[in-house]
Order: structure tokens, then C-alpha cells, then sequence
């Protein structure tokens, strides 16, 4: 017969874990948040084919009873070297339309808004506007105190008053029964932070307009995704039936998972170049 290793004595035993209840708990709710994850995650087709073709920039050809949209993102101060942008009823850009939210550039942008014809004009704020976020400004406050620029903080301010555009944040909008709702970029990352901003997308909203994309969705960068699954829940919720953004100029373009449309409206290239044309779509009126 062979040896059998003798039981632990009493004195031997492994000692009392030490972790308190406060860390169990969060260990799972760690662990229930990557399950759900992992579900969301589990909703993106795997091939995310374009879906829409470029519709015409005559103007005339809008049907009747429906808005025409132009949607712009990411113009990084170079918005006055597209070359074409489409006539409509409502502009809009998804945010990053200055390089560091610098007085100068968004005074610039706001005469590239009043050039344009169009009747309403939609803004929101990307991760460039420095300046447009308390949080990030302190952060990246120094290139503005080194350049002498008074009244920093003044800057999103002056740009609303202006009244060159509508400017969402974390707000909405109605225009001919068209329900649309706007998030700038999210300064805070903490994803309990991010998912409390997206639970505030009304649930009746039929354009949701974002910086970044949600998961799965316009947001592959060197063929990952880096879209954010809190995003994508949310989305998945409410089923707007556009949902507009930037942030990943390489992932240019239309997608759709059924139920929403997911247009990435980047304008510049990853080297900067604003070559991706404006993308144009009608939806009619509510």
C-alpha cells in the first residue's frame, strides 16, 4: 500500500482570510460588470459592413416632410479646408473642431459657422477643447497661463453666448419633431462615472450625438475596438435611430446593427487631413 500524506494538524491550518465583506462585494460586482460586458460585447456583428451609400449634395433632391442632416467631427482647426460641405437644414459636429480649445481657434471655427447656410447648427465638445472642461483645463491649464490668455475659463462661455450654434452637453434639442440629445467628451473616464452620464439619455431620443463611439461600432483602431461598452448599453436601450460621433478618425464611415444607425463622422484623416467627406442623411419629420 502506499504512503498517504497525514491531515493537517489543527496548529497547520491555513490562517483566517482577511478580506473584509466591503471587498467580497466589490470583488463581485467586478466581476457581474465583466459578465455584462462580455454580453454587450457579444450584441456587435462580426463583420460591420458600410451600410448607407453617400446620398447626393443637391439640396433639391431632399424628399418631402423630412430634415436633411450634415454631419461633420473631428475638423481639428481645419474645417475651412473642406471642400465641399453639403447644403441641409441641420449641421452638426461631434466635437474636436479646435486642436487645444484655444481662443483663437474657436473664434475661428465660430466664423466657419456663420458662413454656412444652414438653418440650425448642433455642437457638441471633444477631447480637444481643453478649455471647455474644469477638470481637464486644470490638468493642461499651463499652456494658457504660459500664453498669457485671460479668462480661460471664460472661453466655452463666450462661445455659447455668441449664439453661432446650439451647444449640447448633456442636453437636447427638438427640431421638427426630431428628438436629439448631445454628449460632449466625458472628462471623468471612471467607468461608474461614465455609465451615471449615459443613464441620462432620454429614452425617447431619435439622434444621439457623441465625441467618442460606443463598442463595436465605428471604433476599431489598428483592428481593435476601443468604443466604450457603457455607451453601446445604453444605446442598445433606447435604440435611437442615428447615433453620431468622431474620436477614431481611421474608422470613418456608416454602420448599422439593426435597429441604430452608428455614423462616424471624422473629417480629418489620422494624419490630420480633412479628406473624409461630410456625411449627409435625411429623417423624416416628427
Amino acid at each position: 500500500m502506499g504512503n498517504h500524506p497525514n491531515p493537517k494538524k489543527k496548529d497547520q491550518s491555513d490562517p483566517p482570510s482577511t478580506t473584509t465583506q466591503e471587498e467580497q462585494n466589490e470583488a463581485l460586482r467586478f466581476r457581474k460588470r465583466l459578465m455584462e460586458d462580455e454580453k454587450i460585447k457579444a450584441t456587435v456583428p462580426a463583420k460591420n459592413d458600410h451600410q448607407l451609400p453617400p446620398l447626393p449634395f443637391d439640396f433639391k433632391d431632399k424628399p418631402p416632410s423630412c430634415t436633411r442632416f450634415v454631419v461633420l467631427s473631428d475638423t481639428h482647426s481645419k474645417a475651412d479646408q473642406i471642400k465641399k460641405v453639403p447644403l441641409g437644414d441641420v449641421l452638426i459636429h461631434c466635437g474636436d473642431f479646435s486642436d487645444r480649445g484655444e481662443p483663437g481657434e474657436v473664434e475661428a471655427f465660430e466664423a466657419f459657422l456663420k458662413k454656412l447656410p444652414h438653418k440650425h447648427k448642433i455642437v457638441i465638445a471633444g477631447n480637444h477643447e481643453l478649455s471647455f472642461f474644469e477638470g481637464r483645463f486644470d490638468s493642461v491649464g499651463q499652456y494658457l497661463t504660459t500664453e498669457k490668455v485671460e479668462n480661460p475659463e471664460r472661453i466655452k462661455q463666450d462661445f455659447i453666448n455668441h449664439k453661432c450654434c446650439t451647444y449640447l452637453e448633456h442636453s437636447g434639442i427638438t427640431m421638427n419633431g426630431i428628438k436629439i440629445y448631445g454628449i460632449p467628451w466625458i472628462n471623468n473616464q471612471d467607468k461608474d462615472h461614465l455609465e451615471s452620464m449615459y443613464s441620462k439619455i432620454p429614452q425617447d431620443t431619435n439622434i444621439l450625438i457623441s465625441h467618442c463611439p460606443p463598442y463595436g461600432f465605428g471604433d476599431l483602431l489598428e483592428d481593435k475596438h476601443i468604443g466604450h461598452v457603457g455607451l453601446l448599453k445604453y444605446v442598445n436601450t433606447v435604440k435611437p435611430k442615428y447615433h453620431l460621433f468622431g474620436h477614431v478618425h481611421e474608422a470613418y464611415g456608416v454602420f448599422t446593427n439593426g435597429s441604430t444607425i452608428f455614423v462616424n463622422a471624422a473629417t480629418c484623416t489620422r494624419d490630420l487631413q480633412p479628406e473624409h467627406t461630410p456625411i449627409v442623411f435625411d429623417v423624416p419629420n416628427g
